[in-house]
């Protein structure tokens, strides 16, 4: 079904009727298989690809912008996947005629420059900075910001900065990015902020994970088996590492396979992480299940990974399943950690199940 809708038909929609409609259908909205014909004033029709109710609602928001029913429900929007279709439609509603917000709303980092003349608010008062941290554009809010824009600055609907877009929206990196130019952190909210924190850690945000440690963050909460310092290693993201290891991390918690992060960061031949782990202490001996670190780092085929392990007291000989790291390396082809393993006194005579 199609419907066709003049410019202005819902100006006159009851507010409190309307955001009682919205919340009770609110999860079926996106499922709607309508279409809708928007009609201008001049009779030129346009075919929306888009459902009734969620274009409906945009556009009602938009023209009660001052309502505190509308404020709400923008705010809802902020935080719920379920009202991605209407925010998106709201947004290009929002940034119509202005050509620094399409470019951010489009994820046009690239022609900022020539548009930063163009740069004013949009209908909600927000500028560009504002918006792509909403939408969660942290190229874009980096960008704004080496061009100036201004990370406090609030807008006229919410008198949100763009810290507290971001934090509504879940986009932790685009407020790492904020935090790094020198946002008031006290702007950050998050519901959880042990899973916060991992997510930081996950993604290489030092700036939230200090804010997050900051307000008491668990350091060794774990998920999927892992902790922060577990998926940091993982990463490869040293500093990150250090910053957990002086805020109380254990490095020697075991993942659910009873790998350390010293396997973790061997696994992936991350050699800074590696060593700074093997400073504070990790124990290079430690197995998993199935792996030791120097096994790791000789399955990869790092060199330099593989003489750090050994430096710090790895056990060549050691075996698990009847394979040892020389296994390991000779079966992957890694001719030079075999020549490392040999010097270290590994058995070329040595034979696993497969051989």
């Amino acid at each position: 079904m199609f419907v066709l809708l003049s410019t202005g038909a819902y100006n006159n929609v009851d507010a409190q009727q309307f955001a009682e409609y919205l919340a009770l259908n609110r999860n079926n909205i996106s499922k709607e298989k309508n279409g809708i014909l928007w009609l201008e004033d001049d009779g030129t029709p346009h075919f929306l690809h888009s459902t009734f109710v969620e274009f409906f609602a945009a556009s009602w928001i938009l023209s009660h912008a001052n309502t505190n029913t509308a404020k709400g429900l923008w705010c809802s929007l902020l935080d719920s996947k379920k009202g991605a279709g209407m925010k998106q439609i709201l947004e290009h509603m929002l940034v119509e005629g202005l050509p620094l917000h399409h470019a951010v709303l489009e994820g046009r980092e690239q022609a900022l420059d020539e548009l930063l003349e163009s740069a004013t608010v949009d209908c909600f008062g927000r500028t560009p900075l504002q918006q792509a941290a909403s939408l969660g554009r942290a190229d874009a809010v980096g960008a704004l910001l080496a061009r100036g824009f201004d990370p406090g600055r609030r807008d006229a609907l919410l008198g949100w900065t763009a810290l507290q877009y971001a934090s509504a929206s879940g986009h932790l990196q685009a407020a790492d990015r904020l935090l790094q130019a020198g946002a008031d952190a006290s702007q950050l909210v998050v519901d959880d902020v042990n899973a916060a924190l991992f997510s930081a850690a996950d993604l290489g945000l030092k700036h939230v994970m200090i804010y997050l440690l900051n307000i008491g963050a668990n350091v060794n909460w774990r998920k999927h088996g892992l902790t922060p310092l577990m998926i940091s290693s993982i990463r490869g993201h040293t500093i990150n590492v250090q910053l957990l290891l002086e805020n109380g991390a254990d490095l020697y918690q075991r993942s659910d396979e009873g790998q350390t992060a010293l396997h973790f960061a061997s696994a992936g031949c991350h050699r800074e992480v590696m060593q700074l782990l093997l400073d504070r202490g990790a124990k290079p001996r430690v197995t998993s299940v199935d792996k030791t670190p120097l096994m790791l780092a000789s399955e990869k085929g790092d060199a330099l990974c593989v003489r750090l392990l050994l430096q710090y007291g790895a056990d060549v000989h050691k075996k698990i399943h009847l394979t040892s790291a020389l296994h390991f390396a000779s079966e992957n082809s890694h001719f030079e950690v075999v020549g490392i393993l040999l010097e270290a006194g590994a058995d070329p005579n040595d034979r696993n199940k497969r051989n």
